[in-house]
């Protein structure tokens, strides 16, 4: 997980995120909470920070940080799914209306195929 938080505050969101059966490999909290005026690289730099060769996936859980048009970029350059908080609640709002969340350029999780949602999901 990669986030602009301070350590402690990141560490502990990390604590109620992470869902049963999952575990974390790496968090990388940079303590810089002013994540709206951060440009692609800097981002860039976060997600590849908080990769770990033991993590399925990437989740950067800031609201503030424009990540949507890095998603491609990002699922290339680290070789698995980055998950962002704006992403998995567009997906979410598209699928609870009833739409495909399949979008391209938004990364794996809009993709076909990765669109459905999990058996296990409340209406």
């Amino acid at each position: 997980m990669g986030a602009s938080d301070a350590p402690n505050a990141t560490l502990g969101a990390l604590d109620f995120e992470i869902p049963s059966g999952l575990r974390k490999v790496l968090c990388a909290a940079r303590g810089e909470p002013v994540a709206a005026a951060w440009d692609g690289p800097r981002i860039t730099a976060l997600a590849v920070a908080a990769d770990h060769r033991d993590a399925q996936a990437v989740l950067v859980p800031e609201t503030a940080l424009h990540t949507t048009p890095l998603l491609s970029g990002l699922e290339e350059r680290l070789r698995k799914p980055v998950l962002t908080a704006t992403a998995v609640t567009v997906w979410d709002a598209l699928a609870r209306a009833g739409e495909a969340p399949v979008r391209d350029g938004l990364g794996a999780l809009f993709r076909s195929g990765a669109g459905r949602r999990p058996s296990s999901f409340a209406s």
